[in-house]
């Protein structure tokens, strides 16, 4: 039952960029004005996430170190948001707290659905279904043992390049 549950919030975590679509065609004008407000909200929201797990890390320093540096390395070639929001949906499970990440990753996805509703309609399918997979393959890291640091610095230093800091 547990398992299902989780699944049930994972898919409606994701279903927030469809959501912010749907918003986005309703309100092409106010998104088109309102665009630096979007990305501001998308950053400080994935701030929040990445503090929520900073606080679950366990001050574990050098494998959050570690995974920092991975995550870097990987989020420099591969820089799609919702893999890295997978990875922080499937540690949701385990630090027991999948209802908040949930929520949160749900909130990330209506300014993010909003800013991406300029891509033309067959890209949009494309990349709405590269990211649908993208986000559930991390949920095979619950498959294996691994350390729980080592995965929060590797999503953090993937969410890095998507907050376009230090880089820009």
């Amino acid at each position: 039952m547990a398992l299902i549950n989780g699944l049930l919030v994972s898919l409606l975590a994701y279903f927030g960029v469809v959501i912010g679509l749907f918003i986005a065609n309703m309100t092409k004008l106010e998104v088109k004005q309102g665009h630096k407000l979007l990305l501001i909200l998308k950053q400080v929201l994935i701030f929040i996430l990445i503090g929520v797990f900073l606080y679950y890390s366990r001050n574990d320093l050098l494998f959050l170190g570690l995974g920092l540096i991975l995550g870097l390395l990987l989020g420099y070639t591969f820089k799609y948001l919702y893999f890295y929001l997978g990875i922080a949906m499937s540690l949701s499970f385990l630090i027991f707290q999948d209802l908040l990440i949930g929520i949160l990753i749900f909130l990330i996805g209506l300014p993010y659905g909003s800013l991406i509703s300029n891509l033309k309609k067959k890209e949009l399918h494309k990349y709405l279904i590269k990211s649908l997979i993208f986000f559930f393959i991390p949920f095979l890291i619950l498959l294996i043992p691994a350390n729980l640091s080592v995965l929060i610095g590797l999503m953090i230093g993937g969410f890095i390049y998507e907050l376009k800091w230090p880089f820009s």
